[in-house]
């Protein structure tokens, strides 16, 4: 996960809407973003949606997946303070980024108990169809 962020950023977001268009802002704007929301659109009538959803006084607003998706986006531009910023507004202490590498490395982990905890479970079945298959054979 490379840092990609080189602009400033609002030191206070004060609502949803600032959380929102600073996420926009770290993922190269509303075109790049607007882009990827909604490919099948026109890039400029995509932009100018997003623009239109990003604007508390029009009526037009993201659903929850795109929300989800923009706050996605600008994780994956390193950009953290939306998150952060729900996480204080809903009353959570923010929590950092979980890092890929780790996770990997648990999921791998586990992969290998459920591997080996399969194998032992096999083996138990084999040795409970095993004397029946020898009594049905004789």
């Amino acid at each position: 996960m490379a840092e990609k962020i080189s602009q400033t950023f609002p030191l206070f977001i004060e609502d949803v809407y600032d959380a929102l268009r600073a996420s926009v802002q770290s993922c190269g704007g509303a075109k790049a973003v607007a882009a990827k929301l909604w490919p099948a659109k026109p890039c400029e009538q995509a932009r100018k949606d997003l623009l239109d959803c990003l604007n508390r006084d029009n009526d037009r607003k993201l659903d929850l997946e795109e929300f989800l998706a923009i706050l996605r986006m600008a994780r994956e531009a390193g950009f953290h303070q939306a998150k952060h910023w729900i996480d204080d507004e809903l009353g959570y202490q923010p929590t950092p980024p979980a890092d890929p590498k780790v996770e990997r490395d648990r999921l791998a982990d586990e992969l290998a108990r459920a591997a080996d905890h399969f194998q032992k479970l096999q083996r138990a079945v084999e040795r409970i169809t095993e004397p029946a298959l020898k009594l049905a054979r004789s």
